[in-house]
């Protein structure tokens, strides 16, 4: 029976050749997109999942009411917990340094932006494994570290490393004692060295360990799930009770695998995804494979007109409805199945490419993945013939044998609103992706308060640069189309250090980032002083007295105007070591943060010696050369590290890659959505005229110009297109509207977007079902009226 299903069903598409291909090409793209995209998303929630105790493990977070949520918590914690809590089982931390270290070993050095320190319990909590060395006693001793095997070829070739030494930014020189395995890219930490952190004394100061700043990422695996909540209460008074009652500082727990993308707290080791972005390419996914369906829902029922004399033949010769739609989605599985095959071949070459950009490495695998394929195909199939198939069969034999004109309506209201839907979702992704480019172009281009362009950053990691720093500089300024030099710990999209300041007689605090830099730092970065003056060298007690504040940290302190912050004595409570300064100057606010954040109040105190980092404003005029100049300086002045350097305009935009990737994500499933919606359409538009040649034809021997026969066939399309606007408007600016609020300065929403949106997606179906408006309006007549 089922043989016999499949021969008529085979050979009722090979007579329909235009239908069939339009429906394989339609349901293949959307189904590799599909696949594509289900493979990226369940990539994406396995991340951090193959630690052994994932399930248990959860990182110590703090939430303070004047810095915010931290990813961070207190060295000293670690202690507290083993001791304090029964509910921790294992206990690790680790801890970035937020300038990025020299490490060099003999010719060979590098600045090496993974590197972290970990306790001794690093390989109890993390499932990463060493492919050489004892995880128990690696990270025991101070001044060792393990290394990734990359890392271990890029400083020893092919020798072993074990037992070989790096020194670390020219001071301190740490003992290989293990080789990781590569590490896993789907987890929340990427390290190429893990130096012991019982090193760290030494290499930053001798109370690092017991302090209870929030520097450490503090890492603990319960012996029991099911403790987390219990345990959370108990460490949320744990600050309250350790240091007073008017502490509100508190603890959290976080479950390891949700940081990738629940997590967003300040001091992330590095950029987190974001599980909104995963729901929206979940219903990207599922808007393209719907128009595929609805593509093939559409051309089946429109094709039917074709079959209905078949169908009331079969019916009268004694076919049952259900023998009917069997042979219905069989003809539809057949097809899921013809284009599961294109869509394997479009995702084995996408793969690649999607991999490359997203840094992935996502695999097709046939064996595990099959049922995935299979499951998909079946639903495709069935879901795409069910329509049609219950349609069909369900016509009486007499209503199927009228001539074609009685029913032509059949079935029409459904393929109409199928239209309507295919380009709302359409259109309402066109008007997403325009959004998400205008915040992106808004955040590139809007005014930052500094200038951003043709300033080179170069990190001082150097140990010989420390005294030979101003000499550089006074050589670089040698040169004509070098304009500015100026040193700091960091600069506009770098983090800052953050503490508390406040006023003296008074027990009130501000929360503040701080940065310590040269007299010329406001004049590279173009930063305008608005009261009183800039720091400078003239001024000998400067380094020690003086202070520049921001408008935002002027304003908090309750000053109103800026010029009356001047002579004001301030202090920092922590990482100035509570030295009280004078308000010598107040700059204009300006982002020191992406414009994700609000601008917070900034302290710039000036130091003239031991910075991270060097500014460079060239003239843009010949950068190569320009470039080439500061390389050859600085081989002049550094030992032991290479010439390096990043533009600030790159380092300031990388904070917008988010939504960098998610435009383009947005851009191409927007085009893969359109470009099926109008697949479908112009198989849809060559029924319609198809079934409509008669009518034309007369229209035609009554005087109706070609124009008028174009124009009435085009206009029941339009009329589509015109509601699926209507429809596609208001969703897609509720859902925009909601995504803007994530950005504390961002762009409006301009109904030039709309309108833009609606206007392609009409010319797009006046180009569509034009091709095939023009050529019935030019077919002979004589030919049209013989047409049956």
């Amino acid at each position: 029976m089922f043989k016999n299903y499949l021969k008529i069903a085979v050979r009722n598409l090979s007579k329909s050749k235009w239908y069939s291909l339009i429906t394989i090409a339609g349901l293949a793209i959307g189904m590799s997109a599909c696949v594509l995209i289900v493979m990226y998303v369940r990539d994406e929630l396995k991340y951090d999942r193959f630690h052994a105790n994932a399930e248990r493990t959860y990182r110590v977070t703090t939430d303070s009411p004047s810095f915010g949520h931290l990813s961070s918590s207190a060295p000293a914690l670690a202690d507290v917990l083993k001791t304090g809590y029964p509910e921790v089982e294992k206990v690790t931390q680790v801890f970035k340094h937020w300038f990025s270290p020299l490490i060099a070993h003999e010719q060979t050095a590098n600045i090496e932006e993974k590197f972290f320190f970990a306790d001794e319990s690093f390989f109890d909590v993390f499932s990463f494994e060493l492919s050489s060395g004892d995880a128990r006693t690696a990270l025991q001793a101070p001044f060792t570290m393990v290394i990734t095997q990359a890392a271990a070829t890029k400083y020893f070739g092919n020798e072993n490393p074990v037992g070989k030494t790096l020194w670390y930014n020219s001071k301190h020189e740490f003992t290989i004692t293990g080789v990781l395995k590569s590490v896993p890219y789907n987890t929340h930490v990427h390290p190429d060295f893990i130096a012991s952190a019982s090193s760290l004394p030494k290499v930053m100061w001798p109370t690092f360990l017991k302090g209870w700043g929030q520097m450490v990422k503090t890492y603990a695996v319960l012996n029991d799930a099911a403790n987390a909540s219990p345990l959370e209460n108990k460490l949320s008074v744990l600050y309250a009770r350790r240091f007073g009652d008017q502490n509100q500082t508190h603890l959290k727990l976080q479950p390891i695998t949700d940081i990738h993308l629940y997590s967003h707290l300040s001091g992330e080791f590095e950029e987190n995804n974001d599980v909104r972005y995963v729901y929206l390419l979940t219903a990207i996914a599922a808007i393209i494979l719907l128009i595929s369906v609805i593509n093939y829902v559409n051309l089946a029922t429109a094709r039917s007109q074709t079959r209905l004399r078949e169908i009331g033949m079969r019916k009268i010769l004694g076919a049952y409805r259900r023998m009917l739609i069997v042979q219905f989605l069989t003809e539809s599985v057949i097809i899921a199945l013809v284009a599961l095959f294109g869509s394997i071949v479009l995702i084995e070459f996408a793969l690649p490419v999607i991999n490359q950009y997203a840094e992935k490495q996502l695999v097709l695998n046939y064996w595990s993945d099959g049922w995935m394929l299979f499951a998909m195909t079946l639903v495709t199939g069935l879901g795409a013939g069910l329509y049609p198939a219950v349609f069909l069969s369900r016509m009486q034999p007499a209503k199927t044998l009228r001539p074609q004109a009685e029913t032509l309506r059949l079935g029409g209201w459904a393929r109409q609103s199928l239209v309507v839907l295919q380009f709302s979702a359409s259109i309402a992704m066109a008007i997403a992706t325009m959004i998400i480019l205008d915040q992106l172009r808004y955040m590139q281009s809007a005014e930052l308060g500094f200038n951003k362009q043709q300033v080179l950053i170069i990190p001082m990691k150097d140990e010989s640069m420390e005294s030979n720093a101003r000499a550089f500089s006074s050589e670089l300024t040698l040169n004509s189309k070098i304009l500015s030099v100026s040193s700091a710990n960091a600069f506009p999209g770098k983090g800052h250090a953050g503490d508390y300041l406040g006023r003296p007689g008074t027990d009130e605090t501000i929360p503040a980032s701080f940065n310590w830099i040269t007299e010329d730092f406001v004049k590279t970065l173009g930063l305008k002083i608005i009261a009183g003056r800039n720091v400078s060298s003239a001024f000998p007690s400067d380094p020690h007295q003086a202070a520049l504040l921001n408008e935002s940290a002027v304003k908090a302190m309750g000053i109103e105007l800026p010029d009356r912050a001047i002579g004001k004595t301030v202090f920092a409570k922590g990482v100035d070591g509570d030295k009280q300064r004078t308000i010598v100057g107040v700059v204009a606010d300006f982002h020191f943060q992406s414009l994700h954040h609000v601008i917070e109040p900034m302290v710039l105190l000036p130091q003239w010696d031991h910075l991270a980092y060097m500014l460079v404003r060239i003239d843009g005029q010949d950068i190569p050369s320009t470039i080439k100049f500061i390389g050859k300086t600085w081989e002049q002045f550094a030992k032991a590290q290479p010439f390096t350097y990043t533009f600030l305009d790159q380092e300031f935009d990388r904070h917008y890659r988010a939504e960098q990737d998610w435009s383009s994500v947005m851009s191409y499933g927007t085009m893969i959505a359109l470009g099926i919606a109008v697949l479908g359409l112009l198989g849809l538009a060559a029924f319609t005229t198809q079934r409509r040649t008669k009518e034309i034809g007369i229209r035609k021997v009554l005087g109706a110009t070609s124009g008028r026969i174009i124009t009435m066939i085009s206009a029941d399309f339009l009329k589509l297109i015109l509601i699926a606007n209507v429809l596609a408007w208001p969703a897609a600016y509720w859902l925009m509207t909601s995504w803007l609020e994530n950005f504390a300065y961002r762009t409006s929403i301009h109904a030039g977007t709309f309108i833009a949106a609606g206007s392609v997606a009409m010319i797009i179906t006046l180009l569509a079902v034009g091709i095939q408006s023009i050529r019935a309006a030019n077919a002979n007549p004589v030919d049209a009226l013989k047409y049956e």
